[in-house]
């Protein structure tokens, strides 16, 4: 499992959005598969997590609806970082961060 499949299966979306923003392109991270064949999606869906849902369906929109963007008043995707700092209240960064303390992530 790679660190966007955990994040989303745990409902981490300051860590998901993170990861999405410093990768190659949001498309490639979050459709990234893990060795049964899920994506970061797949696994939000099964596990209930509302908000990583509502985020990942608003990136899949963007990326189907690029015209919707210059008829817009301004851009329809923001600036990845900008969220993430909006959203690392001191209380969601301890969660953030906890994630990277899980063992699966520690070395050996």
């Amino acid at each position: 499992m790679i660190l966007a499949h955990y994040a989303a299966a745990e409902g981490h979306l300051p860590c998901l959005k993170f990861l999405v923003s410093t990768g190659i392109s949001p498309t490639h991270m979050l459709g990234a598969r893990n060795d049964q064949g899920e994506t970061p999606k797949d696994l939000a869906q099964q596990f209930y997590k509302d908000a990583i849902m509502e985020y990942i369906n608003g990136i899949e929109w963007e990326r189907d609806h690029p015209e919707a963007e210059s008829e817009s008043i301004g851009p329809v995707f923001t600036n990845p970082l900008l969220d993430l700092r909006l959203d690392l209240q001191p209380k969601k960064l301890h969660a953030a961060f906890e994630l990277f303390e899980h063992p699966l992530f520690q070395q050996k």
